[in-house]
């Protein structure tokens, strides 16, 4: 006897509820412990020896520790007449002890959680609760017929499946697949439950046509399935089946009384009249086809973990493919089968703890390389699929290294958009999903467009192509679906993540600009040529670079990324622009994110802008109105900062710098001072690496007049001091005015 085991029979020795112990070494090397458990009853029970239930004052124990254990769990088993009216009875053979359920889930990993003493109060409050009758919880669900250590599964939608129920009762047909080793199978629906049964005589005949014979063995490739209502009585009702039943069948006699029990045996009998009928032919070896027969059982209320009230309890019983006689049908082998639920949106949303019935709203991927499938396939195991994947460029080799995607699916002509979008959509059957293997930039060409989820205000298009070009289209463009951002920088130790507002302002170019902007303060902004330092060739030609980053690195960010979207799922997507910046900490194992809001942007009036948008940040606006309220009755300024787009004639206005200290305040004039001004700017544009510089000056109008001629002069005056363009913006009581000075020197 091991040292485990000993400590295990010490410990049931030393428990004042167990007596006569005796301890057994069989010849397999296991160990049997043998003992009589003290239920402890209540006294008027005691009296008479056992409880209502038939539960006894002292009831017979074997715990059977392998010589394996603790690695293997040990078998606690009751006496063989234990009443089987109960719950939480795992499935068992006649003339076998009984096997109560004593844990959710493994026994083994109770056992090494809290050790040996668990299991024993586990099987003390079971006894307790048999006795009571309060094994099972009307509130938490009926406990449907236990299926454990069982090889053959099944994959059902139980609460469709009772939907689909026959009004009047008796059976229905469905078609499956099947998948089976020599010890255990797999089986799934091929065909939904009809409304209307199937003919039986064509549904064997499929059957039949789908043996394969390879070597003397068969493999099923398509199989049926018998599912058995009650019958309705006269009214129209059906009967309810209240009591536990023991689950001990073996055979297709066994099979068919608990039928009758359920008071199911009449359609049971006449489908295996048809099956024993239809089922032999000319094999030149022995060979058999599964077939399945599931009794549907109506409980008093529903069944644990679903919404039905009919328990469905499937078998397997493997039918020979040759005349049998009738001792011969009675006699065949019967498992019991495992019904699985099958994968939906629902099942995966509860799976990940979120809301099973929420509506959401709808998503749509923009790039789906490495960050953009990672998190695509987050959102879809969690049930959230998105409609719609854009990408027109192809999967290669060197793709496998970060991508959801593995390595075979170089060798297609399939756009990644295709890939991704097949992969994603297998998680939820039945979804409708669009692949688009072209640039956004021709979404006004794509057929059907207008009508997908690019033009719902409600839905969110989420942006991983880490493309200026992009941001801008998108800004510009009449899409009307909100756009959620999400890119990694410095290859992988920095990520950034956008939200925009409501109407899509702040839009995401203000958003990445007010991210340039914090990552400057932080002092973790790169130039780009840092940015995107030490390329990887990985083909022949001048877009055959990558850049070095770890896959694990990758899915930090796509998780965190993802994980906010599935908050916003549950909660809504912010009534306000957001920004998320992420920093891997030393550890390289970290990412912290730091979070802020940004209200709407203001846009300047254009009238002397010469055609160019001046977009002010909500941050640079409020500290605009702030230093205007603090200097009533004068005009104040200060200098602006930011970055231009000449390409676009666009300025983005990310902050406001102090006026310098000898800057002059008058009712009609504001003069700028000169006093360590140079040095200000020099020093933020240094920290701005060349994204982010000082873009020019701005003052307060007292009237909600736009620029004087004196500031006209002064915009010209100082556009070849400053990079690409010189900015003069005006704040008036009604809004901003701007003159622009574009340099082209």
């Amino acid at each position: 006897m091991s040292a485990p085991i000993e400590d295990a029979v010490r410990l049931v020795r030393a428990n004042p509820r167990f007596r006569n112990v005796v301890v057994t070494k069989r010849d397999d090397g296991s160990i049997l412990l043998a003992a009589e458990c003290d239920v402890q009853l209540p006294s008027t029970w005691k009296a008479i020896g056992q409880s209502p239930s038939g539960i006894r004052s002292w009831e017979s124990v074997e715990i059977l520790f392998p010589t394996k254990f603790p690695l293997h769990s040990p078998l606690i088993t009751l006496r063989e007449d234990l009443p089987t009216d109960l719950p939480h009875i795992n499935y068992f053979k006649n003339a076998d002890r009984i096997h109560p359920c004593l844990v959710h889930g493994s026994l083994r990993e109770a056992l090494h959680t809290e050790g040996m003493e668990r299991l024993l109060l586990q099987l003390f409050e079971w006894l307790e609760r048999a006795a009571s009758g309060e094994l099972i919880d009307e509130d938490f669900g009926w406990e449907p017929t236990r299926r454990t250590d069982v090889s053959d599964l099944l994959y059902l939608d139980v609460d469709a499946t009772a939907n689909n129920s026959p009004p009047l009762g008796g059976f229905s047909l469905v078609q499956l697949n099947v998948i089976q080793a020599d010890t255990a199978s797999c089986a799934w629906v091929a065909r939904p439950f009809p409304k209307k049964r199937l003919d039986n005589k064509d549904a064997i005949q499929f059957a039949k046509t789908n043996v394969a014979f390879q070597d003397g063995t068969s493999k099923s490739i398509g199989t049926i399935g018998g599912v058995f209502w009650p019958y309705a009585d006269a009214d129209g009702q059906i009967a309810t089946d209240s009591t536990f039943k023991p689950d001990s069948v073996s055979t297709l006699s066994d099979l068919v009384a608990r039928a009758s029990e359920c008071q199911l045996d009449v359609t049971v009998r006449r489908f295996f009249e048809n099956v024993a009928s239809a089922f032999f032919l000319d094999a030149p070896r022995s060979i058999s086809q599964p077939i399945y027969a599931i009794l549907a059982v109506r409980r008093p209320f529903h069944i644990l973990g679903y919404e039905t009230e009919f328990e469905l309890i499937a078998y397997r019983i493997d039918w020979p493919i040759r005349q049998l006689s009738p001792g011969e049908v009675d006699a065949l082998p019967v498992r019991p089968v495992a019904i699985l639920s099958v994968i939906s949106k629902e099942l995966l949303r509860k799976t990940s703890g979120l809301t099973v019935q929420n509506a959401g709203f709808k998503t749509a991927i923009l790039g789906c390389g490495s960050l953009g499938s990672k998190i695509a396939l987050h959102l879809s195991r969690a049930g959230y699929l998105p409609s719609l994947f854009i990408d027109s460029d192809y999967f290669s080799a060197h793709n496998s290294a970060r991508h959801a995607l593995v390595p075979e699916a170089a060798f297609s002509v399939s756009s990644k958009a295709d890939q991704v979008g097949k992969i994603c959509a297998q998680f939820s059957p039945g979804e409708a999903v669009k692949q688009w293997p072209w640039p956004i930039e021709e979404v006004a060409e794509i057929p059907g467009s207008r009508e997908t989820c690019l033009y719902d205000p409600n839905a969110l298009l989420i942006n991983t192509t880490a493309s200026n070009s992009v941001r801008t289209f998108l800004n510009q463009s009449d899409i009307q679906s909100r756009v959620t951002e999400a890119t990694a920088l410095n290859l992988g130790r920095n990520a950034v993540m956008t939200t925009e507002g409501p109407s899509k302002n702040p839009s995401s170019e203000d958003l990445m600009a007010y991210a340039y902007e914090k990552m400057r303060d932080a002092g973790i902004l790169q130039t780009q040529d840092s940015a995107n330092q030490s390329p990887l060739r990985v083909g022949v030609g001048c877009n055959s670079i990558t850049l070095p980053m770890a896959d694990s690195q990758l899915s930090l960010i796509a998780a965190a990324v993802a994980q906010a979207l599935l908050l916003y799922q549950e909660k809504g997507i912010p009534d306000i622009g957001r920004l998320a910046i992420g920093q891997l900490g030393n550890d390289g194992m970290s990412l912290v994110w730091m979070h802020w809001l940004l209200g709407a942007t203001q846009l300047a009036d254009r009238t002397d802008t010469d055609g160019w948008t001046i977009r002010v940040l909500d941050n640079a606006h409020q500290k605009i109105a702030k230093e205007v309220a603090a200097h009533p009755g004068v005009e104040t300024g200060g200098l602006i900062v930011g970055r231009i787009s000449p390409v676009c004639r666009e300025a983005i206005i990310v902050d406001v710098l102090p006026a310098p200290a000898d800057s002059v305040r008058t009712s009609v004039l504001f003069e700028l001072g000169v006093e360590g001004r140079a040095e200000m700017i020099a020093r933020y544009d240094t920290s701005g690496k060349g994204v982010l510089w000082c873009l020019g000056t701005w003052h307060s109008h007292l009237d909600a007049v736009g620029p004087s001629p004196t500031d006209i002069k002064t915009a010209e005056s100082i556009k070849g001091e400053l990079k690409r363009a010189a900015i003069l913006l005006i704040h008036r009581p009604d809004g901003y005015s701007a003159v622009v000075k574009p340099n082209y020197d």
